[in-house]
């Protein structure tokens, strides 16, 4: 068995070792991190020893895959009904001036837009900037260092307490008073990805 017989340049030095103790039929016991392979041993494994029966553990690897994936479509449903709200209940008021994006006073911003596209709807470096509202996924509290953000409202809550203070954390850095309001119900707090601690704050009567 090599290399050029699946079609690979290479292999990965822990991918190496275990398909030649594999191959010398020795019992092996092997743990890999994510990416670093753990697949093409699997399938490798019924060409070397016919008679094994192969059960890769890639259901819960699908099952997260399929979570993160619907909580990103999830975020980008909610960015875009807040944005569209925003246009119809400000009407001829979403815009500082003349109808154009430079002017508008809500802007989205999420991973999916072109950097250049993100750049510019991040230009609130000033007091006097036009935007008032950003609906945004949560890459906008990646670096974040804006100091006139007088407000930041979750819909739905982090999954952790930490993650949370964090992104409340970008409000209110000019020293002037700021708020936080986090939006949350049953069905968010029962998500099995959400800390203890969060669904303990969110389920309290006051705030820290």
């Amino acid at each position: 068995m090599t290399a050029d017989a699946v079609d690979l340049k290479s292999l990965k030095g822990l991918q190496e070792k275990a398909i030649t103790v594999l191959i010398s039929e020795k019992d092996c016991i092997y743990s890999l991190l994510t990416g670093y392979g753990k697949p093409l041993i699997y399938e490798l494994l019924p060409f070397i020893n016919h008679g094994c029966l192969v059960i890769a553990p890639l259901y819960a690897i699908i099952k997260q895959q399929v979570q993160k994936l619907c909580g990103m479509a999830m975020s980008m449903q909610w960015i875009g009904y807040g944005y569209e709200m925003a246009r119809q209940l400000l009407s001829d008021r979403f815009y500082a001036g003349d109808k154009t994006p430079q002017s508008a006073r809500v802007v989205m911003f999420h991973s999916s837009m072109e950097k250049a596209e993100r750049h510019d709807s991040f230009k609130f470096t000033k007091a006097d900037c036009c935007i008032r509202l950003i609906i945004s996924s949560v890459v906008l509290g990646m670096g974040t260092d804006k100091k006139h953000v007088r407000s930041v409202i979750h819909a739905g809550p982090p999954t952790t307490l930490e993650t949370y203070f964090q992104e409340i954390g970008r409000s209110g850095r000019t020293g002037t008073s700021a708020q936080a309001i986090l939006y949350c119900n049953n069905t968010d707090l029962a998500t099995q990805h959400m800390r203890n601690e969060i669904k303990v704050y969110c389920s309290g009567e006051r705030c820290f």
